[in-house]
């Protein structure tokens, strides 16, 4: 049984991403609305004017459906928006706020998946591996069907999934973060354009859930060169390294930092999660954090 996930829990232990209050929220003025239209045959036979006030109330709670949905749903990525913002500025805090606010009260699967996956980045950089593969599993699940079915769907799970194959690595999961891999490489492959060449209809927050169009290759390939590192398989990981040039040109300076650590591991002939020792490019800040992903 997996320890309660800090991301997920508010200052008094409490889980933040309960379905109670959204569907409340939204189904409640339903329900009271449909209850009303019931209710207004039988009121009927003793009173006109309380069949008149079931009328009423039916027309307002199916407002107040409208009233509550609608501004749920822009408030909802609008907060996102900026939980992002925060996440690439470093405010941390605000952003896992944010965050945790829409897993309270928005019952929308997009907005959801946005959430976990935003929290499932900050306690990546936090190097919180296993509380991030959580999160990243997590992020999956709300959008299942879409994320199976649309092209750009399927780009935007490979990117999440390459995020969780790296947690793993990070938490001495070896076999799950192969297994997780695989289906990355598969969503990859079933994707027949980059992630931000979007087809018509397709929700363009999917291209930017780690805060910029990306293509998810690069973040596929480099998990799979760090799962080969931490195997003790450096040849392995350094022709994937030379076949996927083009692609670990591209990598971010986090990715960049996973790389350099995957080849002092390399270098030094190590084994399965021994930590890089060899003195890497000081002008990364990430190097450290990568460190961690191959350390004991």
């Amino acid at each position: 049984m997996r320890p309660p996930n800090r991301y997920l829990t508010n200052a008094s232990g409490q889980r933040v991403d309960g379905l109670a209050l959204p569907m409340s929220l939204i189904f409640g003025p339903l329900f009271l609305s449909f209850a009303s239209c019931a209710a207004t045959p039988a009121v009927a036979h003793v009173s006109d004017i309380g069949a008149l006030v079931c009328v009423i109330f039916a027309i307002l709670f199916f407002f107040a459906i409208l009233a509550i949905g609608i501004p749920l749903e822009q408030r909802g990525h609008r907060a996102m928006d900026e939980a992002t913002l925060a996440r690439l500025q470093g405010q941390h805090d605000r952003a896992i706020a944010l965050a945790q606010k829409m897993l309270r009260i928005v019952f929308r699967r997009d907005i959801r998946m946005r959430a976990y996956h935003m929290l499932g980045l900050v306690a990546e950089s936090r190097a919180d591996f296993a509380e991030a593969e959580e999160l990243f599993e997590l992020a999956e699940k709300p959008f299942a069907a879409f994320l199976q079915s649309h092209p750009a769907g399927r780009a935007a799970r490979a990117l999440v999934r390459a995020h969780r194959t790296i947690a793993l690595v990070g938490a001495r999961r070896l076999d799950e973060a192969d297994a997780c891999l695989r289906s990355a490489w598969d969503d990859l492959q079933a994707t027949m354009r980059p992630a931000p060449a979007l087809s018509a209809g397709s929700p363009a927050w999917l291209a930017m859930l780690d805060g910029a169009p990306r293509d998810p290759r690069t973040l596929v390939v480099v998990a799979t060169i760090v799962t080969l590192a931490a195997r003790g398989r450096a040849a392995e990981a350094a022709d994937c390294e030379k076949r996927e040039s083009y692609y670990v040109g591209m990598a971010t300076p986090p990715e960049r930092a996973l790389l350099d650590a995957a080849r002092s591991l390399a270098s030094r002939g190590a084994g399965p999660h021994r930590a890089p020792a060899m003195a890497q490019p000081a002008d990364n800040p990430w190097n450290a954090w990568a460190a961690r992903v191959f350390s004991t």
